[in-house]
């Protein structure tokens, strides 16, 4: 028997400040806003409910959030929350903690997009990872950090194209 695909359905970024963050992901990844942002409360409704088995946890409380939706161009969805009491983002990339580590997209020119990120507030992270494939092909790699503090990778390529080339 085949093992069904399973598929990326959305991705949920924790930011600090929600409309910025819609504004800057609209401007800079060119993302489509969906949905919200929604107000969920922790107050005993059917949604408290169900994010009390994700969130409510002994010893981890939770008050409140906000909740927005946007989708990328082939319609991975990216959930945007603002939790109420967030804090500053970490000044290091703890890229030894267990869960997600990152969050990859693919753009058709790295180097234009970073100059566009930059501009709209966000930082280069690392240098750029330049690899030949051959002579009329290159690969480019560089990962970023948002305004909020989140830090991800930026491809020229296509993950299973990349891949392939190794």
């Amino acid at each position: 028997m085949a093992v069904p695909i399973a598929s990326i359905n959305h991705v949920g970024l924790s930011v600090p400040n929600i409309e910025k963050a819609i504004q800057f992901y609209q401007e800079v990844m060119g993302w489509y806003h969906i949905a919200g942002p929604f107000p969920i409360k922790n107050d005993g409704g059917p949604s408290a409910q169900f994010t009390n088995t994700v969130y409510g946890h002994e010893g981890h409380t939770w008050t409140g959030f906000r909740l927005a939706h946007m989708t990328t161009a082939n319609g991975v969805g990216i959930e945007l929350l603002e939790f109420e009491g967030s804090h500053d983002p970490k000044l290091e990339f703890d890229y030894k903690e267990h869960g997600v580590f990152h969050y990859a997209i693919t753009v058709p020119d790295v180097k234009e997009f970073v100059e566009r990120f930059t501009a709209h507030g966000g930082t280069q992270y690392s240098d750029y990872n330049i690899r030949k494939i051959s002579d009329v092909n290159t690969i480019t790699t560089v990962f970023v950090r948002d305004p909020f503090g989140i830090v991800f990778e930026v491809h020229s390529h296509s993950y299973e194209y990349m891949n392939r080339m190794l």
